[in-house]
């Protein structure tokens, strides 16, 4: 199967995408690995921030693969990679804001530093254009569906910069023209036609790519499939193939069957060269009727329960874990947390209303969910749109308050620069803009929340989003400050205040474990506890603790495998069952957890 693959996929970049947990991973790196063997020069990328490379080739992924020289793995330190790229324009920028609007150089300094920097998303289109013009194959395993799509729409993003920097260059133009007698042209406009230039090329270079979807079975994996397909294809992308590479059942061009874990070069090859399993048609009729194993007798216990404490603990249940005001899912995408919190969900809203939110932009709760029980309402969080809102709300602040002086030319330019400031907000801002409006109770009434994240590398961010939009939250209220002197910019500065008290709001619900539940959500499979493990770590390191870890799918034996000597959170044990799609199949599936030792 990978073999007619390989003949499918007529373009040097191939993209492999999906939904999280469907096999992106093994699939590209099937592939890449394949395409080695025959020959070709491979580059084999991950911009994932929550990488797992390495975990399938067994070897750091840095370099040439230990399966071929001809292979190159990199993991990609988007962040990193965005910081070097854009630090040597950061002079010529600086420039511009120096000379095009009030602020002084370390203000223009501090700006840059806190605002440019830091996105995953364009941190992976910046390496993806930079590698474009190599010899040889590249191979690109992305991040979970909807932040893939945003790395795609990363050329809009630098356009957004690219509009800030050019309304301060038309002010500093007309300023410097006027004292000369003649046109000027300053150094950073350079560097702006060099940004606008890399937006282009890797937004041509997506188009003229391969892109392989990566699916599964089941309803929820369909919708956001057909979803992914009409996306791409609304971006001018080429889908060259739909591929299943986890369970049979999966409607697909081509099978590629695999057990989960798959790790290092014999194992990948043997994939490779004899376990694809045939057409899709034939897939789908040998895995028809062949639904998951119903729970067992232990499994069937309440959720109340708690099941088997360990001896000495105190028993700590289900019930006592999800009585809190917020509860987060977690983890690897593809694991479930979809489905655990919908059950969530399920089961507390016979104690009060419940909102169940998704935070992930490739939303699929009405999926799982498609007639709410009452008591819960659904509400997938529309980052855009609520980033949109607040943006609206701020420019015609902003433009009332020129308009109250009155406006000659450079008022206008200045009103200009003040309303285009939100395209240099810290990326991911947008997430957070629309996560903080759970810390407020529009109707006065309280009620629980359950919040469906995005998969493990954005959530991560997520966390660090509310320091970093606080700080760039300040930035921006010392320019208006530099403004205030043209009068009536008192407006946008309170909606600014406004902004910050509920990202002060939401922080301190995250970090307080009366109020807030984290559960992590894993597999018994190999590669997933290894990031489940990561992401435990990156939770210590940002002051949080997971209140439980959540196995779920699990079979006869299956278990969580923590690191010695790490933080041990309650663990339960949901049973692979038929799919959960509804309240009530929802809800036997929570009853179901069982507490392990």
């Amino acid at each position: 199967m990978i073999a007619r693959l390989l003949d499918l996929l007529e373009r040097p970049v191939t993209f492999v995408v999906g939904k999280g947990g469907v096999g992106k991973t093994t699939t590209a790196g099937g592939i890449a690995l394949a395409l080695a063997d025959r020959g070709d020069e491979v580059r084999l990328l991950s911009t994932d921030p929550a990488h797992s490379l390495g975990d399938l080739f067994g070897a750091p992924a840095d370099g040439p693969s230990p399966c071929t020289p001809r292979l190159i793995l990199e993991e990609l330190d988007a962040e990193g990679h965005a910081r070097r790229r854009l630090h040597v324009l950061e002079p010529a920028l600086a420039e511009l804001i120096d000379r095009g609007t009030y602020l002084d150089p370390q203000d223009a300094a501090s700006l840059l530093e806190g605002s440019l920097p830091g996105l995953d998303e364009i941190g992976g289109a910046l390496r993806i254009q930079e590698i474009l013009g190599e010899p040889g194959r590249l191979v690109v395993d992305t991040a979970p569906t909807g932040h893939m799509l945003r790395m795609l729409d990363a050329p809009s993003v630098v356009d957004g910069w690219v509009r800030v920097f050019r309304a301060m260059a038309a002010k500093a133009d007309t300023v410097a023209s006027a004292l000369v007698g003649r046109a000027v042209r300053l150094t950073g406009e350079d560097a702006l036609d060099e940004l606008a230039d890399t937006a282009a090329a890797f937004a041509d270079g997506a188009r003229d790519a391969d892109f392989v979807i990566v699916t599964g079975p089941g309803e929820v994996v369909r919708a956001e499939t057909a979803r992914l397909r009409e996306a791409l294809t609304s971006r001018g992308c080429r889908v060259a193939a739909t591929v299943a590479a986890r369970r049979p059942g999966a409607e697909a061009d081509l099978i590629l069957s695999f057990q989960p874990g798959l790790s290092g070069c014999d194992a990948l090859r043997s994939w490779i060269d004899g376990t694809g399993t045939g057409t899709a048609g034939e897939a789908r009729g040998r895995g028809e009727g062949a639904g998951r194993a119903a729970p067992t007798e232990a499994g069937k216990r309440g959720a109340g329960d708690g099941g088997t404490a360990p001896t000495g603990r105190r028993s700590i249940s289900l019930a006592d874990i999800l009585d809190r005001e917020l509860v987060v899912f977690a983890g690897k995408g593809g694991v479930g947390k979809t489905t655990c919190a919908a059950a969530a969900a399920v089961l507390l809203a016979e104690r009060g209303p419940v909102l169940l939110a998704g935070a992930d932009p490739a939303g699929s709760l009405h999926d799982v969910l498609p007639d709410p029980p009452d008591g819960v309402e659904i509400r997938e969080l529309d980052a855009e749109r609520e980033m949109e809102r607040f943006r609206d709300l701020y420019r015609g602040e902003v433009e009332r308050a020129f308009e109250a002086v009155g406006l000659d030319r450079t008022a206008r330019m200045d009103r200009d620069i003040v309303e285009s400031l939100w395209g240099l907000a810290p990326p991911g801002i947008d997430e957070v803009v629309a996560v903080a409006r759970l810390a407020e109770t529009e109707d006065g009434e309280p009620r629980r929340t359950v919040l469906d994240t995005a998969p493990t590398g954005h959530f991560v961010r997520l966390l660090a989003m509310p320091d970093l939009a606080g700080d760039w939250v300040r930035r921006l209220l010392r320019l208006l400050l530099k403004y205030r002197a043209l009068g009536g910019l008192d407006s946008p500065a309170e909606s600014l205040v406004r902004f910050a008290r509920r990202l002060r709001a939401l922080q301190e619900r995250l970090s307080d474990p009366s109020r807030t539940a984290i559960l992590i959500v894993t597999l018994d499979e190999p590669l997933v506890q290894a990031e489940t493990r990561r992401l435990l770590q990156r939770l210590d390191r940002h002051g949080l603790a997971a209140a439980a870890v959540v196995v779920n799918r699990t079979r006869r034996g299956g278990a969580w495998s923590p690191e010695d000597d790490a933080p041990a959170p309650p663990v339960f044990r949901a049973p692979e069952v038929e799919e959960p799609v509804g309240a009530s199949r929802l809800r036997s599936l929570v009853e179901a957890w069982e507490r392990t030792p």
